[in-house]
């Protein structure tokens, strides 16, 4: 229903030459939207140039946004164009608006109210036809509280907002969102994510939203020696986030410090398969001697002063791990997540 809200609001601005806002956590697709509202566009067939505002430092930013004249700073060897030149009638996406300098912000509410700017060293005024579409996942009517944005590029840059939700609150879009994403991977989506999965990661609080998903999709298929994510591929992968997340009451229907002593319980299981596979592999790799007694728990070594000592080097315990998980990723083709369960260590 949300994302349906968005899609409406996209077909309602495009048409229009109105400059948009679209505001929004990061990776849920801000980009996108802009695209869409240019193809929606009478403009569709003119240029789309994304400047990332946040990327830039203040001098790089003006330069490419309005171009410089040949010796304005050092390094200036030639004149510049920049982007509301370059762009003609086209459409200018300005995505992190709100990390750029009071300064660009004069600049570029100039451009807005009547289309002029100059060059950076340049006397001449010049004109652009653009239009202008903004992106920022900051509370910008908050930053203009707090007199870190100027209130009147504000309101010129949210002639029209188009706010998109977090992943998280339009779960029913988890379903398409896999099935593009896999299509685009050349899989068969019935075939390529297990029913369990989905019904998993339409609970999962995607903390770096769609893109977040697509990374996850991405790596799993590719390091999948089957071709399919299975419910324990995304349990694995929530295991592995929750340390820095805490947000696996999303999931699992816990409150949050039920959800916090899951997390521990299975971080000391995990600590204890380890510590047995080590000490496995440190009594398999014993000399065979009769100065040793391995019991359960304890090595307990006896010395006899008359014993012959041994010419034979002794392995370091890194070297002993070394030789075991280097056999054991040979075994599996360089499966990591098959050789650790085979060892019986995390991946």
């Amino acid at each position: 229903i949300a994302i349906k809200g968005v899609a409406n609001s996209i077909l309602s601005a495009a048409p229009t030459d109105l400059s948009v806002l679209i505001t929004g956590p990061s990776g849920v697709g801000k980009e996108l939207t802009a695209r869409a509202i240019h193809n929606k566009s009478k403009r569709a067939d003119k240029t789309f140039m994304s400047i990332n505002c946040g990327a830039l430092t203040e001098g790089v930013l003006s330069s490419e946004l309005f171009g410089h004249e040949k010796g304005s700073f050092t390094g200036a060897v030639s004149q510049k164009k920049g982007v509301f030149e370059t762009a003609g009638d086209g459409t200018i996406f300005l995505d992190e608006i709100g990390e750029i300098s009071p300064e660009t912000q004069v600049k570029l509410l100039r451009v807005l109210e009547d289309g002029s700017f100059y060059r950076v060293g340049g006397a001449a005024m010049l004109k652009s036809r653009a239009r202008v579409l903004a992106a920022t996942n900051r509370d910008l009517l908050m930053e203009v509280s707090n007199g870190n944005f100027r209130e009147d590029l504000y309101y010129r840059l949210r002639v029209v907002e188009i706010s998109i939700p977090p992943l998280h609150e339009r779960p029913e879009d988890i379903p398409a969102l896999i099935e593009k994403f896999v299509a685009e991977l050349g899989y068969n989506y019935r075939q390529a994510v297990s029913p369990e999965a989905v019904e998993i990661m339409k609970r999962f609080d995607w903390n770096g939203n769609v893109r977040e998903m697509r990374n996850f999709i991405e790596s799993r298929l590719a390091l999948s020696s089957e071709g399919i994510i299975t419910r324990e591929d995304i349990d694995e992968y929530i295991s592995q986030t929750a340390y820095q997340r805490r947000s696996l009451p999303v999931t699992t229907g816990r409150t949050s410090q039920a959800a916090e002593y899951q997390v521990i319980f299975q971080a000391l299981v995990g600590l204890r398969d380890e510590i047995s596979s080590l000490r496995k592999l440190i009594e398999d790799n014993l000399p065979a001697s009769p100065n040793y007694e391995v019991r359960d728990g304890e090595v307990v070594a006896e010395w006899r002063h008359a014993a012959p000592v041994s010419s034979e080097k002794v392995k370091s315990i890194s070297e002993i791990e070394k030789d075991a998980i280097t056999r054991a990723l040979t075994k599996y083709h360089g499966n990591r997540r098959r050789a650790a369960a085979a060892l019986g260590i995390g991946e």
